[in-house]
């Protein structure tokens, strides 16, 4: 396996392009509008893109990087938790393959890989943890250092949960991908991360500056 990192800096994301390349096929992790990088390492590759995942179940950033790819590679197939699919353009997704995720946790094959997906509580309705051999690709769930954003207390609280009963019980050499930020590991974040030690028992804004005690 190998992985091709994007990085968007309008949107301020990271996708991932992942590899077979035994059969020289590939998917499409978290895809925003499909650029030249990504159409090139396809290219120079010779790779057969066949399937598009999302972590996430944001529907503007889903349909912008659906229409942009599917644009380029008609024969790919989306990966979705539900066909809450817009309006908009739908000449064009009529003609996208969708497959439906299986609700709850589970595994399904793409690629040549055994993909394990995981769903995710307290962040948007579709959210997914992806593990594919001994990588997880963990969207806005966690980056390094902490856990996800969300909306209030209580999804912070369900999202804690979610991390510690379906990632923190996997292998501890993981490499994990965020949506933002660097890659970490499951290890590390376990010995570092402190929003996995504590249950949250009140809200962070993202906007909000802590004071350091000296």
């Amino acid at each position: 396996m190998k992985i091709f990192f994007t990085y968007s800096h309008e949107k301020f994301l990271n996708s991932y392009l992942v590899v077979n390349e035994k059969l020289k096929e590939a998917l499409l992790i978290d895809p925003l509008k499909l650029g030249m990088e990504t159409i090139s390492i396809i290219e120079r590759h010779k790779l057969n893109l066949t399937y598009i995942l999302f972590t996430h179940g944001d529907k503007a950033l889903q349909k912008e990087g659906i229409l942009t790819t599917a644009k380029v590679y008609t024969h790919v197939s989306v990966i979705r938790s539900d066909y809450q699919l817009s309006a908009e353009n739908s000449e064009l997704y009529e003609k996208t393959n969708f497959q439906l995720l299986n609700s709850g946790d589970g595994k399904i094959t793409l690629a040549g890989f055994d993909v394990e997906y995981f769903a995710v509580s307290g962040l948007t309705p579709g959210a997914h943890l992806f593990k594919i051999e001994n990588a997880v690709f963990c969207g806005d769930a966690m980056i390094a250092g902490r856990i996800g954003e969300t909306a209030n207390i209580y999804a912070s609280q369900n999202l804690y949960k979610t991390l510690h009963t379906k990632l923190c019980t996997l292998e501890k050499e993981l490499i994990l991908f965020p949506s933002r930020g660097a890659p970490s590991s499951l290890a590390v974040e376990l010995i570092y991360n402190h929003d996995l030690k504590v249950m949250p028992n009140r809200h962070k804004s993202p906007f909000t500056v802590e004071g350091l005690n000296m």
